[in-house]
């Protein structure tokens, strides 16, 4: 098991997700959800190694 790590655009109002995008690192994605605070939110998910 891995951990992927999610970054998702998101309208503020309606919840409406616009675009999603895979991180390698949480620091990456850190920076990235910090340029729209308002619109970018990072999650994880267990990801199963399926080889």
């Amino acid at each position: 098991m891995s951990e992927r790590i999610l970054g998702i655009v998101q309208a503020p109002k309606s919840g409406h997700i616009w675009h999603r995008t895979e991180f390698q690192d949480m620091a990456t994605a850190q920076a990235w959800a910090a340029q729209a605070p308002a619109f970018r939110h990072i999650t994880t998910q267990e990801q199963e190694n399926t080889k």
